[in-house]
């Protein structure tokens, strides 16, 4: 399986899932932070206008 996230421009982070894993909470949390420091490596121009719309923060939580 490939989990990938991409913006108007090119993909920006990629994962590949070996197979017969289960994506977890837990897998897809580390993933979701890998995303994050691609996003600050690759769009740091994007990363510094993060909340450009005044929309307030989605928030969740991770049951186990």
């Amino acid at each position: 399986m490939l989990i990938f996230f991409f913006d108007q421009e090119v993909i920006v982070h990629q994962e590949f899932v070996p197979p017969g894993m289960t994506v977890n909470a837990d897998l897809y949390c580390d993933v979701l932070r890998r995303l994050r420091e691609n996003v600050r490596r690759k769009r740091p121009q994007k990363w510094q206008n993060q909340n450009h719309d005044n929309a307030p923060a989605h928030r969740s939580f991770k049951v186990s």
